[in-house]
Order: structure tokens, then sequence, then C-alpha cells
């Protein structure tokens, strides 16, 4: 007798949904929730870093959302217009372009769309020695964003011949594209499933970067209640010691009071020559001269010591904010009025 199939929780196909879209729009759903449902989806989300999906439950809620689009439709306010209307009503024409192409890829059911779920950097390992009609169309297939970043990663002139031959690419039969299709899930799998990761602190970490800092703060101070660990590990995922650059000069001034000059230095003995510059250029001339020298004399320091120095940083940059004494620029989910 054939198993019965196990049933996918609410709140379980919530964060498969959710992880399915891309952080913005993401984070825009969010926002329109109760902060206790926004804790337990994101604990759910989390969860799936340790409780993987199959293939078989992502197509199932995926085929659910459709369904109801398509019961939506048969009341005589859905369907994929329905859809493509409420898209662009909710998020910017750009998301909604986007967001609207990469459904239509999901119902056409392109024998190369499993392309979006192979690891980025192996596919874009793989097509570096391909010839530019074949990345032409597979770049066709893909999500604009991936296939932008593909596009990137090629040198500049296999980039132009790419785009090219893709600007010409008329229709190409169904019968190629899954003769094509087989060839490439043979190179990227040794089983039938892709495998990638779904969930776990990364993906929220990146979602709550862009939810309101007023819900990033509810939502993580209750987590941390019942999870601590948790969410500890989300905050230091959402801001690094590089994000600092991201804070507005005024406020740069304002946390460059506020630090120890000797902690300073030892955390910008690890970190981009760019941190640097945005920090020495709010700084007088003769700050800059002597934390250089400080610097200079320093010799080598253990890591440890350089980490512990960037957190105690990240903290008081936090702090800070939090007081509205400085701005991170892109932070929350908020625009910054000039």
């Amino acid at each position: 007798m054939e198993e019965k199939k196990k049933r996918i929780s609410g709140m379980r196909k919530t964060a498969l949904l959710l992880v399915s879209l891309d952080k913005e729009s993401a984070a825009r759903l969010l926002k329109e929730m109760d902060q206790s449902i926004t804790k337990k989806i994101l604990k759910e989300v989390v969860g799936l870093d340790m409780n993987p999906p199959t293939k078989e439950e992502r197509d199932e809620v995926l085929r659910e959302y459709y369904k109801t689009l398509q019961v939506r439709h048969t009341l005589g306010q859905g369907g994929l217009d329905y859809a493509k209307e409420l898209l662009f009503e909710t998020l910017p024409k750009d998301q909604a372009q986007s967001a609207f192409e990469g459904l239509q890829k999901f119902l056409k059911g392109s024998p190369l769309s499993f392309l979006n779920d192979v690891d980025y950097d192996e596919l874009a390992m793989f097509i570096q020695n391909e010839h530019p009609q074949t990345i032409a169309l597979i770049v066709s297939q893909l999500d604009p964003r991936r296939a932008s970043r593909l596009l990137e990663s090629l040198p500049i002139r296999k980039q132009v011949d790419v785009v090219k031959r893709l600007s010409k690419l008329g229709n190409t039969s169904q019968d190629v594209l899954e003769n094509i299709g087989s060839s490439l899930k043979k190179r990227f799998t040794t089983s039938s499933e892709i495998e990638r990761q779904i969930g776990g602190v990364g993906p929220v970490a990146e979602i709550m970067k862009l939810v309101p800092r007023a819900t990033e703060k509810a939502v993580l101070d209750n987590l941390e209640e019942e999870e601590p660990d948790i969410a500890q590990q989300i905050r230091n995922l959402m801001f690094t010691f590089e994000d600092i650059s991201k804070v507005n000069d005024r406020g740069m001034q304002v946390l460059l009071q506020s630090v120890d000059k000797q902690q300073l230095a030892t955390a910008l003995k690890s970190c981009s020559e760019d941190l640097k510059e945005k920090i020495f250029k709010n700084m007088s001339k003769r700050a800059q001269d002597d934390l250089k020298e400080t610097l200079d004399l320093m010799g080598p320091v253990r890591l440890s010591d350089v980490e512990s120095a960037q957190k105690q940083i990240i903290s008081i940059t936090k702090k800070l904010e939090e007081e509205g004494q400085l701005i991170i620029e892109g932070s929350g989910g908020e625009e910054v009025v000039v």
C-alpha cells in the first residue's frame, strides 16, 4: 500500500514560500505581519537549515500557491493577470517585473529552470569555458538577477559576445531545451534532486536587514528570550565590521569620539582599505597621523584580539544608531532623506 504523504505544517509552508522570494519581497511581507507571527516564521526559516525540505515539498508549496491564484481566477479576481497586477501594485516596478518573470518561468516549467537552484559559484565556473551561444541560452532561462551576476563573472569580451547572441536569440524548440537540460542535469547533480541550502540564520539575517528597525528590534528581542543563541547568530550576520563604512559622515565622527583609540587601531589591523579611508576622512589631520603611527608601531596582533575589538566597536555603533546619533545607510528597510 502506498505510504501516506506527510502533511506540511502551515508555518513550514510559509517559511518555504518566504525563502523562495527575493529578500526584498520577503521583508515587505514580514513588515505586514504581526510580530508574534513573524517570530514564529523566522524560527521556522532557521529550522530549514537543520531539516531541509525535499524537492517534493518545495514543489507542493509552489503548486498550492498557484492553485490559490487559479481559485481566485475562478471567482473572477485572480489568475496570472491578477498576480501580475498584484505584483506591480505592491512592489517597485523592477522588482515586480523580476518576480513576474520568475513566476512565468515556473509556470512554463522550462527544462533549464533547475539551474536557478544550482550553486551559483559552480554554475559561474561551469560557463567560463562554454561556447557563448550555450551561455546565452542558459542565461535566457534564468532569473534576471542570477543571469546578470553570471554575465558579470565573464571576461568583458565574452560578455559582449553573449549579450549579442542573447539579443538575437529567437524561439528555441522544447526538444532542444529538454536535451540541453538533460545534459546539464547530469553535469550538476549526482542524484535526482538539486541540493542547496534553504533556510538557516543566513537568509533570516538578509531578510531582517530590510525590515523596519522597530520590527527588527521587537522580533529579535522576543526571539532572544526563547532562542538566545539563534538571535545572536542573526545579529552577528546582520552587521559586520565592514558595514561601519555605511555609517554617514556625521555619525562616523560621533562614533570615533566614542571609541578607544587603541581599540580602534587593533580593529583596523584586519579591514578593507575602503573602511580605513572612510575612517581617516572623518578625522582631523593630527588624529589621522596619530592613528597611522599607532598602526605602524603595533606589529602583529592575534586574530582573536582583532575580532574582539571589532565586536566592541560594532556594539557601540549599534547603540549609537538606536539612540539616533548616527545613520547606517540601507539599514532597517528605511530610506534616508537628505
